[in-house]
């Protein structure tokens, strides 16, 4: 019995490998791409989070907050600073309260800072909480957040 000749078994073997290759690279392509511009999209947020900082203006208020949640219209303000080098934008509120509860609150149109319409640095803003529910409880806890998603800005209440 005999096997087959080299030189056929050398062609299958070129032509098996071209065709894996064609298959697989189109998919190896786009996965190194995507890996590549998430890697650059995490390195420029990480650049962008160093830059960042602002936090509670403390001679508004109890510490930057100044809130009322005794009547049916509660609501909840906060003087901040932003005291980095880029733009801050697109804030959202978190409260901790005094049951353990955290309630998330987005920020009322009027005072949302958005992209075209940032905290610039140097600059100080009063935002307030767009708060849609009667809170009973006492304010333990206020946290800032942005939305580039970098850390949140928090502040105890005492």
């Amino acid at each position: 019995m005999r096997g087959i000749s080299p030189l056929i078994g050398a062609i299958l073997l070129i032509t098996i490998t071209f065709t894996l290759a064609a298959t697989l690279s189109p998919w190896i392509t786009r996965l190194v791409q995507h890996s590549t511009n998430k890697a650059n999209e995490d390195v420029n947020k990480d650049i962008y989070c160093r830059e960042m900082s602002y936090d509670f203006v403390q001679d508004y208020g109890t510490n930057g907050v100044e809130w009322d949640f005794s009547g049916t219209s509660d609501y909840l303000r906060v003087k901040i600073k932003n005291y980095g080098t880029v733009d801050v934008y697109d804030f959202s509120f978190e409260f901790e309260l005094s049951d353990y509860s955290i309630i998330r609150f987005d920020v009322t149109q009027s005072s949302q800072r958005s992209k075209l319409n940032p905290l610039r640095p140097g600059e100080t803003a009063i935002i307030e909480a767009n708060i849609t529910e009667d809170l009973t409880h006492n304010l333990e806890k206020v946290t800032i957040m942005n939305g580039v998603g970098c850390t949140p800005l928090s502040q105890r209440i005492y």
